[in-house]
């Protein structure tokens, strides 16, 4: 409960954005995919380099290791938002050296905290 209510009442606290991707890597393409994605790989190499960027988690499916998820988390939104903006076109070469690893990838989502002040489970109609 402390933890909560630290995280409620500090008002120069960052709040990240934490954005999720899902993979499935062709079985034969693992020990490239964790080159590209994992903590010392290309992607995190890109991410280092904009204000903003706070780290990276690469887990993966302990029943099927070829079957991945990232977390990448930013100071916010808009750092995020001004990374892609500014480093767009290294983005883009990523992306397609990713391309030749990957059989599926879906964005997760693009997730905050919820310290108190965000209402959730609301209909917005």
């Amino acid at each position: 409960m402390a933890s909560r209510i630290a995280l409620i009442t500090c008002l120069n606290c960052v709040i990240p954005t934490f954005y999720l991707w899902a993979y499935e890597v062709s079985p034969e393409m693992v020990d490239d995919f964790y080159e590209l994605y994992g903590p010392e790989g290309a992607w995190v190499a890109l991410f280092r380099r904009a204000p903003g960027y706070l780290d990276t988690e690469l887990i993966v499916d302990r029943n099927q290791p070829s079957r991945f998820v990232t977390i990448d988390r930013w100071e916010s939104k808009e750092a995020f938002d001004s990374f892609r903006t500014e480093f767009g076109t290294d983005f883009d070469q990523l992306d397609r050296l990713g391309e030749e690893l990957i059989e599926r990838e879906t964005m997760l989502g693009e997730f905050g905290l919820t310290g108190g002040t965000e209402k959730t489970g609301q209909n917005k109609s």
